[in-house]
């Protein structure tokens, strides 16, 4: 398992993020005659689990050439991107409580330090 991580992590940059879209995602692109991008099922027939990457101070979408250049496959790139968000999150989560509220769990929320989940 150990191999299989560092194997993951060696080509894929470190600003490469997760997050869920549409299932028919890729179909936008298709019909733009634009590279569809990575994306793998997330929840059956309701969402994907696409990637994208900065670049230059600007967010774009990981297509499949850019997979060729990683050296690297979507079951080894959705491996990095969890193990890396892990080690993000773990001190980057802070609990925030609601002003004037009560000093519970209902009234408080939790906030994620860098601001890209």
């Amino acid at each position: 398992m150990i191999l299989l991580l560092a194997s993951a992590l060696a080509g894929v940059p470190d600003g490469v993020r997760g997050f869920a879209a549409p299932a028919d995602v890729t179909a936008a692109f298709e019909e733009a005659k634009r590279p569809a991008p990575v994306c793998t099922e997330l929840l059956a027939g309701h969402a994907a689990l696409c990637f994208k990457v900065w670049e230059g101070g600007r967010r774009r979408w990981v297509v499949p050439a850019d997979l060729e250049a990683w050296h690297t496959d979507v079951a080894a790139l959705r491996l990095a991107v969890l193990e890396r968000g892990r080690g993000r999150a773990k001190g980057a989560i802070e609990r925030l409580h609601v002003a004037g509220g009560p000093a519970d769990a209902r009234s408080a929320y939790l906030q994620i330090r860098d601001g890209d989940g």
